[in-house]
């Protein structure tokens, strides 16, 4: 009962705020609406990758050489980092074309040097997939990042409006009762609230995702060495 008065009571304030108090909690509301959907849209996107991520690892403990690796490859699912794998795994055979197969390179340098050569493709190979992966899941934390920063600001701008209301209506009225200022410290106070309200989840919610990123990053770092590494062995096979 108390929680549904409490909700009335907030409902009439915002009715008696002027209009420039009432498009900046609509911006606000806004806001905070946008950045929850990025929350609860991100928890799941990177929960899901987590599984993802653990699949993957899985199978590579099964794989012990290049040509288990290119079994596995063809059998995995064609989702994000799938995809990514198979790419990298893809250009196994163009790489050794390159580099192999091509006279200018193994005629005219040494195998060390052109199995280097070939490694570093592979590695900036990776690297590329890697970070095509952290771009599509680091997909909503610029809007975090944005409402944490700008929502305190916005809300402020209420504040200071409301404030300004007050002493506007202590002007006109000559007094200063307190239910000459009411109105104008209520509007000031409940965007400030709305302010903090919709800031705080969004920098909660932005450092908690940049640390899962983080931490996918590393695990996605030791999966594409591993690939290289079972690709260079390719190349040693091969080229024997």
């Amino acid at each position: 009962m108390c929680g549904v008065f409490n909700l009335m009571e907030l409902w009439k304030v915002f009715w008696q705020t002027g209009y420039v108090g009432k498009f900046v909690l609509l911006v606000l509301l806004i806001m905070s609406i946008q950045s929850w959907y990025v929350i609860i849209a991100n928890y799941f996107r990177y929960r899901y990758f987590k599984k993802l991520i653990f699949n993957v690892e899985s199978m590579l403990k099964r794989t012990k050489d290049f040509s288990s690796l290119v079994k596995e490859t063809k059998r995995i699912e064609l989702h994000l980092l799938g995809q990514s794998i198979k790419r990298v795994v893809a250009s196994f055979g163009e790489i050794y074309e390159t580099y192999f197969e091509n006279q200018d390179f193994s005629k005219n340098l040494d195998k060390e040097v052109v199995l280097s050569l070939a490694e570093k493709e592979l590695i900036e190979k990776a690297l590329i997939e890697k970070e095509n992966i952290l771009m599509n899941l680091g997909k909503g934390l610029g809007i975090l990042a944005t409402v944490g920063n700008v929502a305190p600001f916005i809300g402020l701008f209420g504040t200071v409006w409301g404030i300004m209301k007050a002493f506007h209506d202590i002007g006109l009225k000559g007094s200063a009762s307190l239910a000459t200022v009411a109105p104008g410290i209520a509007e000031a106070l409940i965007n400030t609230a709305m302010g903090l309200f919709c800031a705080i989840p969004a920098v909660i919610g932005y450092n908690y995702y940049l640390l899962k990123k983080e931490e996918i990053s590393n695990s996605l770092e030791i999966i594409f060495k591993k690939i290289v590494l079972l690709l260079k062995r390719g190349f040693i096979f091969y080229k024997n």
